[in-house]
């Protein structure tokens, strides 16, 4: 009785989350990006190594320096940091 009285229903699949066309474009440009490292790297690792007939070096390094600014509030805290900074030239040195 109870299952002449059910309702037919009809199962559907979810729909896809909905990604705007920035954010895809953006996944995209980073796996390019990574893609091109990737390849490049290995090419002038390559030419570096000196594998061919001329051995050609690559000079073009990048450097990333972190500058952080404070306050002279200390009185002698420059010199403070300069005694600590020639002691560890010394102890590099031998």
């Amino acid at each position: 009785m109870a299952k002449d009285k059910e309702r037919e229903f009809r199962l559907r699949p979810r729909k896809p989350p909905a990604r705007n066309e920035r954010a895809a474009w953006a996944s995209a440009y980073k796996i390019l990006r990574h893609h091109t490292r990737m390849s490049g790297s290995w090419k002038r690792r390559s030419v570096g190594l000196g594998t061919g007939p001329k051995r050609t070096r690559s000079y073009n390094q990048r450097c990333a320096v972190r500058v952080m600014y404070a306050k002279n509030t200390t009185a002698g805290q420059w010199r403070a940091h300069g005694r600590y900074v020639a002691r560890e030239k010394r102890h590099s040195r031998g």
